[in-house]
């Protein structure tokens, strides 16, 4: 194989940014374009900055007791040796859209 076919196929392994020729680029304008929208949604809403914050900071600590709560319920599940459907079906009677069926 030549070194210019040597050349083109590493080329076409790297992903480029169709607007810029640098690799990493795409991350910063991502980067860039989600600062400008966090900054839109401020203005539009006029939500203070610390608001902001503490809603994440909530949500942050919600998807945790979440996720920790779904761990349990798998543990539990593999227990008694049946289902987490069956678990959510046990405690949670009255919770029909927990399992969509």
């Amino acid at each position: 194989m030549s070194a210019n076919k040597e050349e083109n196929k590493e080329c076409k392994s790297v992903q480029f940014d169709e607007k810029t020729e640098n690799p990493s680029s795409g991350l910063i304008n991502a980067s860039d374009r989600l600062a400008h929208v966090e900054k839109e949604l401020l203005d539009y809403k006029n939500v203070s900055e610390a608001d902001v914050d503490n809603y994440l900071t909530l949500l942050h600590e919600y998807n945790e007791t979440r996720d920790t709560a779904q761990e349990l319920i798998g543990h539990l599940a593999r227990i008694r040796g049946t289902t987490t459907k069956q678990i959510y079906t046990d405690f949670f009677p009255d919770i029909d859209d927990v399992y969509s069926s």
